[in-house]
């Protein structure tokens, strides 16, 4: 009966440990990012990071699907979650399905603005940068962390299981 109370209480802590260690919003190397700029432009932007550097983006821009990174203004590609600023002044460049090059930088004014190949082709600045009038960014949740919450969930079903006939599963470890 001892040896089960101990089993218990260890299969307990380890599915307590396992639903504790889904990882916290802030930790997520995926961000949302959704912008309305002063021109009018809409846009939904996964970034996926490396520490603050992006590796890669999905999502749409003005509805139309965003392909993949770009090197256009000569983007560093590097995004601040935290903000304010969000971007550095070489920025985050990406390209989409409508065959525009975007930039999303901290030119001219240290502020979040956006700049397109189509008003700036050569990404020098000299086009014009409607600045992101309405920002929000969140956190996406790492897909594992749903997982490990079932694991805890599963061992805590399988040990009240085990009670309910008599042992079952906990006696079989036991044993």
């Amino acid at each position: 009966m001892r040896c089960r109370s101990v089993l218990l209480k260890t299969v307990l802590g380890v599915a307590v440990a396992a639903s504790l260690s889904v990882a916290p919003a802030a930790r997520a190397a995926t961000y949302l990012f959704n912008f309305t700029d002063t021109g009018g432009d809409v846009a939904a932007l996964f970034f996926s990071l490396t520490g603050t550097t992006v590796t890669a983006v999905s999502g749409k821009m003005d509805g139309f699907a965003v392909t993949g990174l770009s090197s256009y203004a000569s983007a560093d590609q590097q995004f601040f979650a935290a903000g304010p600023v969000h971007f550095t002044v070489p920025g985050v460049s990406f390209s989409a399905s409508n065959g525009v090059l975007y930039n999303l930088t901290a030119y001219p004014n240290n502020a979040d603005a956006i700049t397109n190949s189509v008003t700036d082709p050569f990404g020098t600045g000299a086009g014009v940068m409607p600045a992101l009038a309405s920002v929000s960014v969140a956190a996406v949740p790492l897909p594992a962390s749903g997982s490990l919450a079932l694991i805890g969930i599963g061992a805590l079903w399988m040990v009240r299981r085990g009670r309910r006939s008599g042992g079952g599963v906990v006696q079989a470890v036991v044993a």
